[in-house]
């Protein structure tokens, strides 16, 4: 779907933008209306090239701006629906005109025929006037690039995807704003979704809520709310010029005495600096946490966004269901659902979500049938008064900035980020590297530094009992089965209180399992080692032996490998309540691990003549087993019998003890005990996450420091080499 050089892709209105570029502007205007600023333009997907043709489109555009201003409707409609922008900030407005020249556009072709390339875009002048150019620059790009770059796409069925999506939400009980400006692939897209969406709010009157655009125009021309909130640039602009130590506070209370009129909503993002930096600021100001009464998340994960918070709420006495959630951060329809069904589970008062991207740029190629994707790129806040500006995010990849003026704002929170799971590392460096090498060198650079780190991975992979690796070489605790960041994290988490309660579970679960094999094997050890019974002897056995020989013989013979059965005046069976602790029976081999001979049909050998000794010991054996004893009178004898005696209270040999002193119980806490305790538990919590983040972090930066010698001795090379040439030449 190729354009025409007439279809250029300017705004429709001074108005097409977001709400929080104006809001933000009257701001600037109040609090810095002398102050320079300058943005810069970042292109996150490295592998994305521009073509010349786009660019060119894009630089005619963009001097078209010059016919932007806001009409009287317009200004009258703001003065209606926003009241919170004062008649001195509308008159301003009213006057604005953009400026073309405070634009510097660069094209650098990379190809061989120098077709396609990247481009570099800088924005300077009065930080009031430059606020506006952002959103309208970002529309402008991708809009062309979906002209001239690529064309494989049309608007087929985006009128019933759009419907889909808003029906979608809205049955499941969501309130959603469209967030889509910036990348959308063009107006005319971003007004089909806006109207898929009021149709399936129309369809579905009684679930879920469609709260209205960002897109201040399209709000106007549809009878919409408009809605917004802080950017980070504020937060990046006041870190700068009054200090990044607690920036959030500065600029949220500079914030309010725009807004003091309580009309505008207190809104606000909390990952400039990391949401753990926020949280830190807020708990140290309960006031101005009380007063600001919705939060926004924008990088990191969103699911542990809302226990965070809720956490910080319940440490301040503020009752969650007072508060309000906005996600924001590369929503989809399936992931908004989700959340709200988790921040339902919290119990926060209001939940809504800005969803953009996915609206207004969710194309397939009718070619292909693949994905066409959206561009993925930003326009920050650069410097105000010539100092840099810098972003953290929750999310490595979105830092931008000053890298020394980074590092700085990590010292000052005290922080760090743990690196992302495929270890790539701060953006910044990208930027450096891009800037000050060629193509073909950085990617050179870029495949070292890979193998680098490759390296470095498998030389501190972690060898522990616990430890264990995934697929993807991830490290797991396989006790707590969770998945460590980074091998520098192992040892604060072996220290964390949640490890060591797992591994006191796990070694219970040991134990008891241990036990109940035991209990099994048990039953199988006393069947093992009771008596086999003994073979009886037919009657018969005597006298077909008489036949052959004496039975004096026979005795003889076979006694000794047989043991005699017992008799009637043996003991009763119920004597010993033990069956194990009876008399052992008698055994008349010397050999007690000799094995019974088999049977053989060849006569036994003939027996030697008795000798007395032997005569005497039978005759005292017969006497013995004819003897009949009465089986009562045996047990009599056997029973002693005596008076029973109280055992004493003190064992001889052990410690005196009192027996009739009853356990202490524990005393019980009180609700403020309880809460101290739980309190401290939570902060050793955080003190075991920061410590593994601080190692974490200094990996990191070790890493870093490689990089950059790696990126010093190639550029030596370079040199030595670029001068050995010129040097041939010559």
């Amino acid at each position: 779907m190729s354009a025409s050089l007439t279809d250029l892709a300017i705004p429709q209105s001074i108005l097409d933008t977001d709400l929080y570029k104006l809001t933000m502007q009257q701001a600037v205007l109040h609090h810095f209306p002398d102050t320079e600023g300058t943005y810069r333009f970042t292109n996150r997907n490295k592998g994305v090239l521009f073509s010349r043709q786009c660019i060119e489109r894009f630089r005619t555009a963009v001097s078209h701006f010059t016919i932007l201003f806001l009409t009287h409707t317009e200004r009258e409609w703001l003065a209606r629906t926003c009241p919170y922008l004062t008649p001195e900030y509308l008159s301003y407005l009213s006057s604005y005109r953009f400026k073309p020249e405070q634009v510097k556009i660069k094209y650098t072709p990379v190809t061989s025929d120098n077709l396609k390339g990247t481009v570099d875009i800088d924005v300077s002048g009065p930080w009031v006037e430059t606020i506006l150019w952002e959103v309208p620059l970002m529309a402008c790009l991708s809009e062309c690039y979906f002209q001239e770059v690529d064309t494989d796409w049309n608007y087929d069925n985006q009128d019933e995807l759009a419907y889909s999506k808003g029906k979608t939400l809205l049955e499941n009980n969501c309130a959603f704003s469209e967030f889509g400006t910036r990348r959308r692939r063009s107006f005319q897209t971003q007004v089909i979704v806006i109207e898929g969406l009021l149709r399936a709010s129309k369809d579905l009157p009684g679930s879920g809520k469609f709260t209205g655009t960002s897109n201040v125009h399209l709000a106007h021309l549809y009878g919409l709310s408009p809605i917004g909130t802080i950017a980070h640039e504020w937060f990046m602009g006041v870190g700068a010029l009054k200090g990044y130590e607690h920036a959030n506070t500065k600029a949220l209370r500079l914030w309010e005495e725009v807004y003091a009129g309580g009309q505008a909503p207190l809104i606000s993002l909390t990952d400039t600096f990391t949401t753990e930096s926020f949280i830190k600021d807020m708990l140290a100001d309960p006031e101005l946490a009380q007063r600001w009464a919705c939060l926004r998340q924008d990088s990191g994960d969103p699911f542990a966004f809302g226990p965070r918070v809720q956490k910080m709420y319940r440490a301040l006495g503020i009752p969650t269901n007072s508060r309000g959630l906005i996600y924001s951060d590369a929503l989809t329809i399936d992931k908004c659902v989700d959340l709200k069904k988790a921040s339902d589970e919290l119990d926060f008062g209001y939940v809504s979500f800005g969803i953009g991207t996915f609206l207004t740029n969710d194309f397939r190629s009718p070619t292909t049938g693949e994905k066409s994707k959206a561009l993925n790129i930003v326009i920050k806040l650069s410097s105000v008064a010539g100092k840099p500006c810098v972003k953290l995010s929750d999310d490595l990849n979105k830092t931008t900035g000053d890298l020394e003026t980074v590092n700085l704002v990590k010292k000052i929170y005290d922080f760090c980020i743990f690196p992302p799971s495929h270890s790539k590392f701060d953006s910044t460096f990208h930027l450096i590297l891009q800037r000050h090498t060629s193509e073909a060198l950085y990617s050179t650079i870029m495949a070292d530094v890979r193998a680098l780190l490759k390296a470095k991975r498998q030389e501190a992979r972690i060898t522990h009992p616990y430890a264990a690796y995934n697929s993807s070489g991830q490290l797991k605790c396989t006790v707590c089965s969770t998945t460590i960041k980074h091998a520098s994290a192992w040892e604060g988490h072996l220290g964390s209180k949640a490890h060591r309660t797992n591994i006191i579970r796990l070694r219970e679960e040991e134990k008891r399992q241990q036990q109940a094999r035991e209990q099994e094997q048990l039953p199988h050890r006393e069947e093992s080692h009771s008596p086999e019974p003994t073979r009886k002897r037919k009657p018969d056995d005597d006298e077909s032996q008489s036949s052959n020989g004496s039975v004096e013989k026979k005795r003889k013979v076979e006694e000794p490998s047989k043991p005699p059965q017992a008799s009637s005046s043996s003991f009763p069976q119920d004597f010993f309540s033990d069956p194990s602790r009876g008399p052992v029976p008698l055994s008349y081999s010397d050999d007690e691990d000799e094995e019974e001979e088999p049977a053989s049909d060849k006569p036994a050998p003939a027996a030697a003549p008795a000798s007395g000794v032997d005569e005497e010991y039978e005759r005292f054996q017969r006497e013995l087993l004819s003897s009949a004893v009465d089986p009562t009178e045996a047990y009599s004898r056997a029973t002693i019998a005596a008076e029973p005696v109280l055992a004493p209270t003190q064992i001889q040999g052990f410690p005196p003890t009192t027996v009739d002193q009853a356990p202490e119980e524990p005393p019980q806490l009180t609700e403020e005990e309880i809460r101290q305790k739980r309190e401290q538990e939570e902060r050793e919590l955080i003190m075991d996450k920061l410590l593994a983040e601080e190692r974490a972090q200094e990996d990191a930066d070790t890493r870093v420091q490689l990089m950059k010698t790696k990126l010093e001795n190639l550029r030596r090379k370079r040199e030595a080499a670029k001068a050995n040439k010129q040097k041939d030449s010559r």
